[in-house]
């Protein structure tokens, strides 16, 4: 699981059109990786800081899900920014 802050950034395409983008500071972008053939890890995505972000994860027949990095147990893991 990776995280890390978005920097506020505005992007402009082509002023005539009037298209832009903003990122806002404090959004967190979290990833996940997972050996397909094992299971999968869901939740990831980009969220705003203090929102409270559940990670679920899913074995496939004959894998047992154990332990997060931390060492936390079960198959969920919630955690806030």
């Amino acid at each position: 699981m990776f995280s890390y802050p978005i920097k506020d950034t505005v992007l402009y395409a082509n002023r005539p059109y009037g298209c832009s983008v903003r990122l806002v500071q404090d959004l967190y972008s979290v990833q996940t990786s997972c050996d397909a053939e094992q299971g999968r890890v869901s939740g990831a995505g980009i969220y705003l800081k203090g929102t409270e972000v559940t990670l679920k994860a899913t074995a496939r027949p004959g894998y047992h899900f154990m332990i997060w990095l931390d060492g936390t147990w079960g198959k969920d893991y919630t955690f806030r920014y």
